[in-house]
Protein backbone atom coordinates (compact mmCIF):
# COMPACT_ATOMS: atom_id res chain seq x y z
CA UNK A 1 0.00 0.00 0.00
CA UNK A 2 1.41 3.38 -1.05
CA UNK A 3 0.01 6.78 -0.09
CA UNK A 4 1.01 9.99 -1.85
CA UNK A 5 -0.29 13.53 -2.19
CA UNK A 6 -1.00 14.48 -5.80
CA UNK A 7 -2.19 18.00 -6.55
CA UNK A 8 -3.30 18.43 -2.92
CA UNK A 9 -5.28 15.17 -3.01
CA UNK A 10 -4.31 12.14 -0.88
CA UNK A 11 -4.07 9.05 -3.13
CA UNK A 12 -3.68 5.48 -1.87
CA UNK A 13 -2.54 2.71 -4.22
CA UNK A 14 -2.41 -1.03 -3.70
CA UNK A 15 0.36 -2.56 -5.82
CA UNK A 16 0.31 -6.38 -6.00
CA UNK A 17 3.45 -8.43 -5.36
CA UNK A 18 4.83 -10.28 -8.39
CA UNK A 19 5.17 -14.05 -8.57
CA UNK A 20 8.76 -15.28 -8.43
CA UNK A 21 9.38 -17.00 -11.81
CA UNK A 22 9.87 -20.72 -11.16
CA UNK A 23 12.85 -21.09 -13.51
CA UNK A 24 14.63 -18.15 -11.85
CA UNK A 25 13.88 -19.71 -8.44
CA UNK A 26 15.43 -23.03 -9.53
CA UNK A 27 18.53 -21.20 -10.76
CA UNK A 28 18.71 -19.08 -7.55
CA UNK A 29 18.56 -15.89 -9.61
CA UNK A 30 17.82 -12.53 -7.98
CA UNK A 31 17.18 -9.04 -9.30
CA UNK A 32 15.35 -5.74 -9.00
CA UNK A 33 13.03 -4.09 -11.53
CA UNK A 34 11.83 -0.48 -11.40
CA UNK A 35 8.52 0.17 -13.16
CA UNK A 36 6.88 3.52 -13.90
CA UNK A 37 3.11 3.20 -13.48
CA UNK A 38 1.00 5.97 -15.04
CA UNK A 39 -2.51 6.34 -13.55
CA UNK A 40 -5.21 8.33 -15.35
CA UNK A 41 -8.46 9.58 -13.82
CA UNK A 42 -10.48 8.23 -12.29
CA UNK A 43 -8.35 5.12 -11.55
CA UNK A 44 -6.98 3.57 -14.74
CA UNK A 45 -3.51 2.07 -15.18
CA UNK A 46 -2.80 3.60 -18.58
CA UNK A 47 0.90 2.97 -19.17
CA UNK A 48 3.65 0.79 -17.72
CA UNK A 49 7.32 1.27 -18.48
CA UNK A 50 10.35 -0.67 -17.24
CA UNK A 51 12.61 2.17 -16.12
CA UNK A 52 15.38 -0.08 -14.85
CA UNK A 53 15.58 -3.68 -16.00
CA UNK A 54 16.82 -6.47 -13.77
CA UNK A 55 18.64 -7.91 -16.78
CA UNK A 56 16.33 -10.93 -16.51
CA UNK A 57 13.33 -10.83 -18.86
CA UNK A 58 11.26 -13.14 -16.63
CA UNK A 59 11.67 -10.77 -13.66
CA UNK A 60 10.83 -7.78 -15.85
CA UNK A 61 7.68 -9.51 -17.16
CA UNK A 62 6.58 -10.59 -13.65
CA UNK A 63 7.01 -7.04 -12.36
CA UNK A 64 4.97 -5.64 -15.28
CA UNK A 65 2.17 -8.17 -14.66
CA UNK A 66 2.06 -7.17 -10.98
CA UNK A 67 2.10 -3.44 -11.81
CA UNK A 68 -0.87 -3.97 -14.18
CA UNK A 69 -2.96 -4.89 -11.14
CA UNK A 70 -2.35 -1.57 -9.37
CA UNK A 71 -5.52 -0.10 -7.89
CA UNK A 72 -5.61 3.47 -6.58
CA UNK A 73 -8.27 5.61 -4.98
CA UNK A 74 -10.09 7.80 -7.47
CA UNK A 75 -8.16 10.82 -8.66
CA UNK A 76 -8.86 13.88 -10.77
CA UNK A 77 -5.28 14.17 -12.07
CA UNK A 78 -2.91 11.94 -13.95
CA UNK A 79 0.12 10.86 -11.91
CA UNK A 80 3.00 8.43 -11.98
CA UNK A 81 4.47 6.02 -9.48
CA UNK A 82 7.99 4.66 -9.68
CA UNK A 83 7.86 1.25 -8.02
CA UNK A 84 10.72 -1.18 -7.44
CA UNK A 85 10.12 -4.93 -7.28
CA UNK A 86 12.78 -7.09 -5.63
CA UNK A 87 13.25 -10.76 -6.44
CA UNK A 88 15.42 -12.16 -3.66
CA UNK A 89 15.36 -15.76 -2.46
CA UNK A 90 16.67 -14.75 0.97
CA UNK A 91 13.30 -13.18 1.79
CA UNK A 92 10.47 -15.30 3.14
CA UNK A 93 7.96 -14.14 0.52
CA UNK A 94 8.09 -14.78 -3.22
CA UNK A 95 8.98 -11.25 -4.24
CA UNK A 96 8.73 -7.89 -2.57
CA UNK A 97 7.64 -4.46 -3.58
CA UNK A 98 10.36 -2.02 -2.70
CA UNK A 99 9.87 1.50 -1.49
CA UNK A 100 7.83 3.60 -3.86
CA UNK A 101 10.30 6.12 -5.15
CA UNK A 102 8.15 8.98 -6.36
CA UNK A 103 4.70 10.10 -7.45
CA UNK A 104 3.85 13.27 -9.25
CA UNK A 105 1.02 14.84 -11.21
CA UNK A 106 1.36 15.89 -14.81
Amino acid sequence: MVTKTVGGQQITCDIPLPKYPSEARKLHQTGTVIVRITIWPPNIVKQLTVMESSGNTTFDAAAMRAAEGTVCTSTERRFQLFQSFEFDLRNDSDAQAGENEDAFAQ
